[in-house]
């Protein structure tokens, strides 16, 4: 409660008779202060008024509390704001001083040199600042100010443009920039299925098949260096066969190089994929990090969508690796959660669904128009050797240059080479045309040297386009045209000479790809369209897969239609490993799904229905009921039934739950001939200075919240985040190099636990784990009525604090000595001042009796003496 709050509600409780009548003198009196000379005043509350009414003799000086620009001098924690636009939030000590016109008293925040110019300060063209470097003299700076709003706590500085260091909106000093602190972390993610045949036959269980993925991501925080690893274990047992397979995707050290704006990396990762398609190597690399830019100035792994036609395990392989493996329910689904293994070659996406069939479709990915704004320059260095699954080969290195020229063009080149068995250079050129959208254009010129000793040189063109028209609702996210020469030879196909795709089928002739998003209407809905189609030399056969789908809504209902074909992308059917009629190389798919929300047991619920049909496959009608519950929504559950007309009915559930400690997840489904149960459970390991403190799985920056003895608290805006018995928790993924701010949920916090301000900031860079610390208060929550050993009251406006210092944990005395304090100990001290001098000022012994608790507060009386 503020002071202007408290002095209201003592006016409404003493308020006067709501009607009286003026006499005709008091009327003249009024009617002669009307007509003399005007007088400007500003509103002014006498403290005699409360005195009076009290019978205390004690005076009150409320001159501290006469406006909000002026309140008694001390620490606040305060939102700093720079030009109206924030800064952050910390605590600032204030001293007493004027407004600026010199004309009122006011507090002014204290800030040293040092801080000012990390806010962006030109301090050093006001060499007056060294005479006061620890509390700068603000007056000093030409026309600026700053403005206490002490009844929103906002500190509101205003420093004219020409003063300030970097005006980019949305900028972020690197001194503000957190590291964070010395960590280990571990982050693991198991899952798995176990399938039951009907036992019909044999009993003997060899119709039972078994999968289960494990995934660790170990790593290690010490100051700006990041270590990280990344293993998966996979085994599979079928017909009585066992087999299980290691592999360690990568193993990496990084660091920030903040004067470049770049990172550097060591150990295993992939080279960009701006100009030539990223390949994965193990050695150095240093690299331009768009992360580090301003939101104003910044940049992709595409989202893996499909949909399954009953409970499927979807599995997710890049360059022949599975980097990816999760259960889905049946309908549409998408991953936007791929651990950065980086972005060479396709995604190819199996979905293994419960009667054994399989889909299977390429998920292209290409980079969007590296156009560059005017002067950004973006650069990338690599030097190791080619990697090949968990093989490295020969050495290699690569060099990209991107740079922005005005007039909106970008020009870039790139070059590679591997000793005498390889060298390429690109060139190329992109231009932003406005209306018409963005275009680059670049050519690459290839020398290859094989083992067996033949040579091919060859050139490769490629145009890739880019455009997004809001009034008609169009945006192509991508469309690239490839044209290679029959002797041209990527380094991929070089150093894989004896594995690649193109060994069945010819060498890549031409690549075209498009992806179409088109909004018909804020009623008609919206049409996608995805293709990409590529052709060999040599060859007659051609790869294509081609997606379609509309989709829209009535009210809150939701609907989609969508329809694909694939080509030479290998779908099979059935169970049966040597039926060659179960594969088919080319497939066409027809799904419509319905999605109709309503309320169950006060909790949102959805209803769904699937249609799935297939050339080659069968016709499958599912339906589901799916929801989420607890407070936070941290439970997600969903019932399913579906129909085949070649295998019949089936149904299942499945269950999720996000935690404090982590991520679990359950499913049961039935067939006529098969069970199937799938489990999985995922999370993270921090161990930090304080102790071990477990999490949901921890990607990229994070947050370790330190609020000791506020045990089982949630962490406002995170699902299933709370702190734990220690009062521990960690934020799993936040936004590098950009502020995010912390909350606490205080509505749950016992009623001994309270905090002087519930809001913290953080700034991490990259991976970085930084702590952020509450200051909480375990103790009582007391309503005391505080009198002298006169017996008078303390007065109104007086100021208690458990320390001598009056900070930001000071309370005021209200009415007839009424004081409300929180964090108070059974027994202890208070210092409470009502003014400058000694005689202003008395000290409380308190005693506590717990059992005077009111709904969470205590209620006592003490003298201050």
């Amino acid at each position: 409660m503020t002071t202007k709050d408290v002095v209201n509600s003592y006016l409404i409780q003493h308020r006067a008779p709501p009607y009286f009548k003026l006499s005709r003198c008091a009327w003249l009196v009024l009617l002669s202060c009307a007509v003399s000379s005007p007088g400007f005043a500003r509103d002014y509350f006498n403290p005699a008024f409360l005195e009076n009414q009290s019978g205390n003799g004690a005076t009150t000086d409320l001159s501290t509390f006469g406006s909000d620009e002026s309140q008694n001098p001390g620490r606040y924690y305060v939102d700093v704001y720079i030009n109206n636009a924030f800064v952050e939030k910390r605590n600032v000590d204030f001293q007493a001083g004027k407004t600026a016109d010199g004309k009122r008293p006011a507090l002014q925040g204290c800030f040293s040199v040092a801080e000012l110019k990390k806010y962006g300060v030109k301090t050093d063209l006001f060499p007056a600042f060294n005479d006061s470097p620890d509390c700068a003299d603000f007056s000093v700076i030409p026309a600026a100010s700053q403005h206490f709003d002490f009844q929103n706590q906002k500190l509101r500085l205003s420093i004219p443009q020409a003063y300030i260091s970097n005006a980019i909106r949305g900028y972020i000093p690197p001194e503000q920039w957190d590291e964070g602190i010395n960590a280990v972390v571990l982050n693991y993610d198991f899952n798995g299925y176990k399938m039951y045949g009907s036992g019909s036959d044999d009993d003997d269980g060899d119709d039972d098949e078994a999968s289960n993925f494990l995934a660790l991501q170990p790593g290690l925080n010490i100051g700006p260096w990041r270590f990280r690893n990344y293993s998966t274990w996979t085994t599979q047992s079928s017909d009585g066969d066992r087999h299980q397979e290691w592999n360690n995707i990568y193993s990496y050290l990084s660091r920030d190089i903040v004067a470049l704006k770049s990172q550097f990396v060591a150990g295993d990762s992939n080279t960009n994929s701006d100009v030539f398609d990223s390949v994965s190597f193990r050695g150095l690399q240093l690299s331009s990090d768009d992360q580090m830019l301003p939101n104003s100035q910044r940049g992709y792994a595409p989202v893996i969508r499909g949909v399954a036609r009953s409970n499927a395990q979807v599995v997710i392989r890049q360059n022949g690796r599975i980097t990816y493996q999760t259960a889905v329910a049946p309908g549409s689904f998408e991953i936007p959660d791929m651990y950065p293994t980086g972005s060479s070659g396709d995604y190819e996406v199996t979905v293994k669904e419960a009667d054994g069939s399989e889909q299977h479709f390429v998920v292209p990915y290409s980079t969007l128009p590296i156009l560059q704004r005017e002067g950004r320059a973006k650069y990338s260095l690599t030097a190791g050797k080619y990697r090949e699954g968990n093989h490295t080969e020969d050495n290699f290195a690569q060099g990209t240059l991107i740079y922005g020229l005005p007039y909106g063009m970008t020009v870039y080149g790139c070059g590679q080479a591997a000793g005498d068995k390889y060298l390429s250079l690109a060139l190329g050129f992109g231009q932003n045309l406005a209306m018409l959208g963005a275009v680059t254009v670049d050519g690459t010129w290839s020398q290859a040297k094989f083992d067996d000793g033949s040579k091919e040189s060859g050139q490769s063109w490629r145009v890739r386009y880019s455009k997004g028209v809001l009034s008609t609702g169009t945006n192509i996210s991508i469309a690239g045209y490839r044209y290679a020469s029959e002797g041209y030879n990527s380094l991929q196909d070089v150093m894989d000479a004896d594995d690649r795709f193109y060994d069945y089928y010819g060498k890549r002739h031409n690549r075209f790809e498009v992806t179409l998003n088109q909004q018909l209407s804020d009623t008609l809905g919206s049409l996608s369209l995805s293709w990409v189609r590529e052709n060999y030399w040599n060859s007659s056969q051609k790869m294509e897969s081609l997606g379609v789908g509309y989709s829209n809504s009535w009210k809150q209902i939701s609907y989609s239609l969508s329809y694909s074909y694939n080509r030479n992308t290998y779908q099979r059917y059935g169970n049966d490993d040597d039926d060659s009629d179960n594969y088919h190389q080319n497939d066409q798919m027809f799904t419509f799904s319905l999605n109709v929300p309503f309320s169950l047991f006060g909790a949102s619920t959805y209803a769904h229905y699937n249609v799935n049909t297939s050339k080659n496959g069968a016709t499958v009608n599912s339906t589901s009921l799916s929801g989420t519950a607890l407070k936070d929504n941290s439970l997600s559950w969903s019932l399913q039934q579906s129909h085949s007309n070649q295998d019949g009915d089936s149904a299942g559930f499945s269950t999720s739950y996000q935690g404090t400690y982590g991520n679990t997840n359950v499913g049961y489904s039935w067939s006529p001939d098969r069970q199937m149960v799938n489990y999985g459970f995922s999370g993270g390991l921090l161990a930090h200075a304080d102790g071990v403190t477990l999490s949901q799985p921890i990607t990229g920056s994070a947050i370790l919240v330190k609020a000791p003895g506020a045990a089982n608290v949630p962490v406002l805006g995170q699902t299933g985040v709370s702190t734990d018995f220690r009062g521990y928790t960690v934020i799993p993924h936040v936004s590098s190099y950009t502020r995010n701010d912390v909350s606490l949920d205080s509505g749950s916090f016992a009623d001994d636990v309270d905090l002087a301000h519930n809001s913290q900031m953080a700034i991490p860079t990259r991976d970085a784990i930084v702590r952020v610390a509450f200051d909480i208060r375990k103790g009582f929550r007391a309503l005391l009525t505080l009198t002298r050993a006169n017996g008078d009251y303390v007065p109104f406006g007086a100021t208690a604090s458990v320390s001598k210092q009056q900070d930001e944990s000071a309370s005021i005395v209200g009415d007839k000595g009424q004081l409300f304090i929180s964090g108070l100990q059974e027994n202890g001290e208070l210092w409470v001042t009502w003014g400058n001098s000694a005689d202003k000022a008395c000290h409380v012994a308190y005693q506590l009796d717990p059992s005077k608790n009111n709904n969470g507060i205590v209620t006592g009386s003490a003298i201050c003496q």
